[in-house]
Parts: structure tokens; sequence; C-alpha cells
């Protein structure tokens, strides 16, 4: 089954693995892939301020990365020219801010998450991540 005709921007790691997950499935079994980023961006869940821009009020965000690597990884699956970050729980940096976070991968996991291991990444609560308020 190939993806929807829209763009598919985030994929959930408990939907693609499991008896709903057709859509996701042959690209996380055969087409895995490791988007570098400067990092990713959640909006608070209950934290809001005062936009310097519009003057209105915004839910604060919330930048993470890796705090040892200026370049944080994020496991993505990809088909016909489209990717989609994969998604898991929020571990204990992100919890308090979303209920989801990107599956991020270490420098060091890059050979597991593009190789036959893949799917022991899929918890991610030990990733340390640093938070700033952007």
């Amino acid at each position: 089954m190939s993806w929807a005709k829209r763009p598919v921007f985030n994929t959930r790691v408990d939907t693609a693995t499991g008896p709903r997950g057709q859509m996701w499935r042959e690209s996380l079994e055969q087409r895995r892939c490791a988007v570098p980023t400067l990092g990713f961006y959640e909006p608070h869940r209950t934290e809001r301020a005062v936009s310097p821009k519009t003057g209105r009020e915004v839910k604060v965000q919330c930048a993470f990365g890796l705090p040892e690597n200026p370049v944080t990884f994020l496991g993505g699956i990809y088909e016909d020219g489209h990717f989609s970050i994969m998604t898991c729980e929020p571990n204990r940096w992100v919890r308090d801010v979303h209920d989801r976070m990107p599956l991020v991968l270490r420098p060091s996991e890059l050979g597991d998450w593009l190789g036959p291991r893949y799917a022991d990444l899929f918890d991610r609560r030990d990733v340390e991540l640093a938070c700033r308020v952007a």
C-alpha cells in the first residue's frame, strides 16, 4: 500500500508497527533514513507568552537537541521522494511539554537505525535532550 496522496509529516512508531500500519510497514522495514537537524521544536502544552511579532498570546515554543552534539538526527522513513519523521512516546525531557517526540538518534546509533536492529531504538526514554525556550 502506498502512502496517502497528501504529505505525511509524522509517522507514529506505535501505529506503524501495529495492525493499522500497512501504509508504513514496507518503508519502515526497507526504507529508513536519518534526517540531520539542528534540533526540533514543540509547542508547550500549557505555557503561553505574548508574541513579540503579533502582540497576541501564543504557546511557548521549546527547542530540543542533543546536548553533546550540534547535530540531532531524527529517524525517518521514505517512499517515492517523500519522507516522514518517526515519532514515539516522549521521554522525561519532553513529556511536560508535548505528548509525542521525534525518534531522536544519537550519532552512534545511526548504523542500528539503518540496519536490521532498528526496532531496538523505538524506546527513547534514556536519550538526554537539552531544552531551551525559543
